[in-house]
């Protein structure tokens, strides 16, 4: 509070103590009193004023309202309700006392019971901003994005000079993938509070999937002026400086994601010194250990011989699926769900090795391939798929339906097919898992999902193709590390791995890319890739 707030409220408590001592029935003035006692600080003072008038008769609707609040605030919430409840029999029609119960649920965490309140509370008043956003929370919260939606916009609308409520529809926006529309709610919020730390992040976030990374990098760096420990916005510009290639300080800054508890939480404690490229004693083992999804693990297990080329003895830790691959590149592998077969002194992230390697654009370590299949994997999958009478081409047309990105990235395979119309090509769809809203549209694609027990059957296969086609997930990360003709279908603001600007990838020499032009907007991307698979195999002849 600053001297002059404080003057003010000396002034204001002053008032209300002479207009309590001319009315000392009152219960609305010696409330009042209490209320301000209360919250200028005076705890004590003021709820026993609270408390006092909320016994006078007659009752006082607001008297009662503002002791639920202060017992609220204490984290009483049946009493806090008890009080409310009292309140809205005196008054019926005032739409903050059902307001203020929803509020008391909430802090509770009880949001089957605080839905109903603000609905009552709109009931009476159907322009209250904040009776919409809140129902806005619950609906997102209970998972009804469509619902919340509607909600944070009914709000937002009904007090447009509001940072907070522009925000929230701009950040639902965002949650159901429509960054474009996101932006102006965005951009009214850090007008309306340009110095609101979230509000800046929620933009420079809105601008990253918009393809827009060198703004976003600068409301990423505005946040962080705010808000130095701002978890989302420190690891939002790593991902804008990686996006435009600006390695150096981009390396450096992502590895602020191990103080982010949300990032922390879904990896395993591991035991020992962190290493961060010192030399170590001759004979040491060192622990690399796998982070974040398969592709990810994919492409940069290619830094291990780069470790092993040090001297160092290497122990790789890794998801189960990949181990069959990997095994050759270190001394010995490991799930990252078992124990390590042998003691180790220090451990090192996957994604944490360009930083200590120093790698710049220039000096991405691109020689592929650097995983091989294994040679009774090959033999299978030959005898598998039998004699070659058409080129073969391998497809993924989705992800890991957990991933954050999925919806963005995914195509229903009934659209994603028809980049592969009038093409004289086999399809051989080389992904385990397949939604029940694509199985319809696969019958005429070879599935080969029962069959891919880990990534060397999937390697296997993919080495038989002619040519993979595959949305971002790891069959690209796979097909790349493989150096198999590659072409990965990008949405629009994708992941900073594949940089902006480029159909080619530093990192995967025999990869092409395709990007959306715009978000959303996976017809023109599949009819790029049908012209190209026509001149690549061109139908024959009759």
């Amino acid at each position: 509070m600053t001297e002059a707030d404080a003057r003010l409220t000396y002034a204001r408590i002053t008032q209300l103590r002479a207009e309590a001592a001319a009315r000392p029935g009152d219960a609305e003035a010696k409330a009042a009193l209490g209320s301000a006692l209360w919250w200028a600080g005076a705890h004590e003072e003021g709820l026993a004023l609270l408390r006092g008038a909320a016994e006078l008769a007659p009752p006082s609707a607001a008297a009662l309202a503002q002791l639920g609040h202060v017992e609220a605030s204490l984290g009483d919430t049946a009493a806090a309700l008890s009080r409310y409840e009292a309140a809205a029999r005196l008054a019926p029609a005032d739409a903050a006392l059902p307001f203020a119960m929803g509020c008391a649920h909430l802090r509770g965490e009880n949001f089957d019971a605080a839905l109903p309140c603000f609905e009552a509370a709109l009931a009476l008043r159907p322009e209250y901003p904040a009776a919409w956003n809140n129902l806005g929370g619950i609906h997102r919260q209970q998972g009804r994005p469509a619902q919340a939606l509607e909600y944070f916009r009914r709000a937002a609308e009904a007090e447009p000079d509001n940072p907070g409520l522009a925000g929230n529809f701009g950040t639902m926006l965002l949650a159901v993938g429509r960054p474009a529309e996101a932006e102006a709610p965005l951009r009214r919020a850090v007008r309306l509070a340009p110095d609101d730390a979230e509000a800046c992040n929620k933009l420079a976030g809105a601008l990253l999937m918009l393809d827009a990374p060198k703004e976003a990098a600068g409301w990423f760096r505005r946040a962080l002026r705010f808000a130095p420990e701002h978890h989302q916005a420190r690891f939002g510009l790593a991902l804008a400086l990686l996006v435009q290639g600006e390695f150096r300080e981009g390396w450096k800054r992502y590895e602020c994601r191990w103080e982010d508890p949300a990032f922390t939480g879904d990896e395993p404690e591991i035991a020992g010194r962190r290493w961060h490229g010192e030399s170590l004693t001759p004979g040491c083992t060192l622990l690399l250990h796998a982070e974040q999804g398969l592709g990810d693990t994919l492409q940069f297990v290619r830094y291990v011989p780069l470790v092993c080329a040090r001297g160092i003895r290497v122990l790789l830790k890794a998801q189960a699926p990949l181990l069959p691959l990997l095994a050759p590149l270190a001394d010995a592998t490991v799930s990252r769900e078992a124990e390590a077969p042998m003691p180790f002194t220090h451990h090192c992230p996957l994604l944490s090795l360009p930083h200590i390697f120093g790698t710049e654009l220039s000096s991405i370590p691109a020689a592929v391939p650097y995983v091989s299949v294994p040679a009774d994997r090959a033999r299978l999958w030959r005898e598998r798929l039998g004699e070659r009478r058409r080129p073969r081409i391998g497809i993924a047309v989705s992800g890991d339906p957990a991933h954050a990105e999925d919806r963005l990235r995914t195509i229903p395979a009934g659209q994603f097919l028809t980049a592969f119309d009038g093409v004289d090509a086999e399809l051989h769809l080389l992904q385990t898992r397949i939604r029940d809203t694509d199985a319809e549209a696969l019958p005429a694609v070879r599935n080969h999902s029962a069959w891919l027990a880990d990534f060397a059957d999937a390697a296997a296969a993919a080495a038989e193709m002619d040519l993979i086609v595959t949305v971002d997930t790891s069959l690209a990360h796979l097909a790349g590390a493989l150096a198999l003709p590659v072409w990965v279908l990008l949405q629009k603001g994708a992941d900073f791995r594949w940089l902006r600007g480029r159909a080619d990838s530093p990192w995967y020499p025999t990869a092409r890319l395709f990007r959306q032009s715009r978000a959303g907007d996976w017809q023109s991307v599949l009819a790029a890739v049908n012209a190209n698979l026509r001149a690549r195999f061109p139908t024959p002849p009759p």
